[in-house]
């Protein structure tokens, strides 16, 4: 099992370092309805507090701080007094019975100090789960990294299982040898309906290997921007096995390896056994408004995210359908690869024309290819990250497990994900595999946990974790 320290304790021997500091709060991690959650907080002696509970962890930012408290119409302040000479105070409330169990509350002390810039401070949340059952695997998460967690979290933060920060790249995907071309090129953008796939190698997206979400598409144009409007435009993105190679014979000037691009037929572009994702299918509204200091224009992305595997090339596939209102007026920067030759194809796509558009719903082989690669603009976000528990003993030969009961503080756009394992020894010998299912460790004495974070983009929208209880019959 997994106990808490003894909160009194610990706050006694941070007193020295609370000056002009966060107070210092601890409470019971878990506790059955009818017994009893003990609290201690720890600030500068005389300091009035107070102590606010919420069904919800938040986030939210007040008073130029972090609550882990939603705010929700069920906080409430349930205990206030006045810090004693030391700066602690303890208390013990009473838990009814009435409580429903797997219920969590969320809990964070505020201190009055006329020294703090909003004259208050609060100190971490907390969180106490209500138990259904007396035996439970509980994580009190004090200090992760003293309780010896691994994995990718922030290791500095204590306290709770915090995601690292979301950090976010540009590419301007432009690659060595090719030879702008004079002309605008229409590409997605033509008036009279198509269908394009681009491809773009793993080198030329600047890969590291590491898996990235792209959070955004841009395109360059060839001069002015002029506003337009197309009634519905399908772009997937999937991975590709297809690299197209450039390199030229020195002695015939064309191309080494013509066949090294995208194929006519659209569905073999995409890598195998996978399902391009579609992150736009909707009306596209061109603003020359819209055009960034860099010159780019933005794709729209309005659906699924798209996670990059790090090391495969990247396959665009637009569908624009004709549309009366289009005046297709706008064109692309494009680059040449090969001068002497259309191949390989770095594009491959059908158009229709005046008179005859195209369903690009309808076609699944291309017209024409050729190594026009269409100069774009890619945003790449590192949002993952992950904390695995030390192998936590059940206590039993044979347990079964129910599935984690988490106090969580989730940002917009974030998320946290949990998998579990078991395994005989408290040194992870013969482990099950890793899965979502809780019971699928059944049968294994030793349990251990892997939260899955994913950070939202807007600043400070890290998930974390401030405890856990995992039911053990």
């Amino acid at each position: 099992m997994i106990r808490a320290r003894s909160h009194a304790l610990l706050l006694v021997a941070l007193a020295a370092l609370l000056p002009a500091q966060a107070p210092e709060f601890r409470a019971t991690p878990a506790v059955l309805p009818g017994g009893r959650l003990d609290l201690a907080v720890l600030g500068a002696p005389n300091q009035p507090y107070v102590l606010l509970a919420d069904a919800d962890g938040g986030p939210v930012r007040a008073l130029g701080q972090t609550l882990f408290l939603g705010l929700t119409p069920a906080c409430t302040a349930f205990d206030s007094g006045v810090l004693g000479p030391l700066g602690l105070v303890q208390r013990a409330i009473p838990v009814p019975a009435s409580v429903a169990g797997g219920s969590t509350f969320y809990l964070q002390a505020v201190v009055v100090d006329p020294a703090a810039p909003s004259g208050l401070r609060v100190s971490d949340g907390e969180s106490t789960i209500v138990r259904r059952q007396p035996r439970g695997i509980v994580g009190d998460l004090l200090d992760p990294v003293l309780e010896g967690y691994t994995g990718t979290f922030d290791r500095q933060v204590r306290g709770r299982l915090q995601a690292m920060p979301g950090t976010t790249r540009v590419q301007r995907v432009l690659p060595a040898g090719g030879v702008p071309f004079g002309q605008p090129v229409s590409g997605p953008l033509a008036p009279h309906g198509v269908r394009i796939q681009m491809v773009y190698r793993a080198a030329d997206l600047g890969a590291n290997g590491l898996p990235e979400e792209l959070v955004a598409i841009r395109w360059l144009p060839f001069g002015a921007v002029s506003d337009d409007v197309y009634g519905r435009l399908q772009l997937s993105v999937s991975h590709s096995t297809v690299v197209p190679d450039y390199t030229i014979d020195p002695w015939s000037a064309l191309p080494m390896y013509p066949n090294s691009g995208l194929g006519p037929q659209f569905a073999a572009n995409v890598k195998p056994l996978e399902v391009p994702t579609v992150v736009h299918d909707g009306q596209y509204a061109i603003r020359a408004s819209d055009r960034r200091a860099d010159g780019f224009m933005p794709y729209p992305m309005n659906r699924d995210a798209f996670f990059y595997n790090g090391f495969d090339s990247l396959l665009l596939d637009f569908r624009m359908v004709p549309d009366s209102r289009t005046r297709g007026v706008n064109g692309q920067q494009v680059h040449l690869m090969v001068m002497s030759s259309p191949d390989p194809n770095s594009r491959v796509y059908a158009a229709g024309a005046a008179g005859a558009p195209l369903d690009p719903f309808a076609v699944t082989t291309a017209q024409r290819g050729d190594n026009s690669l269409h100069e774009i603009q890619l945003e790449f976000a590192q949002r993952r990250s992950a904390a695995l528990t030390p192998w936590m003993d059940s206590g039993l030969p044979a347990p079964n497990y129910d599935p984690a009961i988490v106090a969580s503080s989730v940002p917009a756009g974030a998320s946290i994900g949990i998998e579990y394992r078991g395994a005989d020894t408290a040194q992870g010998a013969n482990p099950t595999p890793w899965s979502t299912i809780s019971w699928m460790a059944a049968g294994k004495r030793y349990l251990q946990l892997r939260f899955l974070f994913v950070s939202g983009t807007a600043a400070g929208a890290m998930p974390s974790v401030d405890g856990f209880l995992v039911p053990v019959r």
